[in-house]
């Protein structure tokens, strides 16, 4: 399932109306969950709606209409809903001074 973790990781279907979202979801997982990247979230945020954009070619022409709103609807949902997500991923790699 797309999603990091908690509530939402076993409610948003990595798999939608034939759209194989998978590949997409895993990559803006590692991403998020790897602060070392150096990315900003927007900037995940964004890769996220491009790989969708780029699996949605390998599909035939007429379902992609579809697919290019599923991948918006996800991107729009990743850009209100994964702040916690983000922050999470963060907080655990900020060395704790003593």
């Amino acid at each position: 399932m797309c999603g990091s973790d908690g509530f939402w990781a076993r409610k948003v279907p990595d798999k939608l109306l034939g759209f194989d979202l998978r590949d997409a979801c895993r990559e803006h997982d590692i991403d998020y969950s790897n602060p070392r990247l150096h990315k900003d979230k927007d900037t995940i945020d964004l890769a996220f709606l491009l790989h969708m954009r780029i699996l949605i070619l390998g599909y035939p022409r007429w379902r992609r209409p579809l697919y290019r709103a599923i991948a918006w609807t996800y991107y729009k949902a990743v850009r209100l809903f994964g702040g916690p997500a983000w922050r999470r991923a963060r907080a655990k790699d900020v060395p704790h001074e003593t």
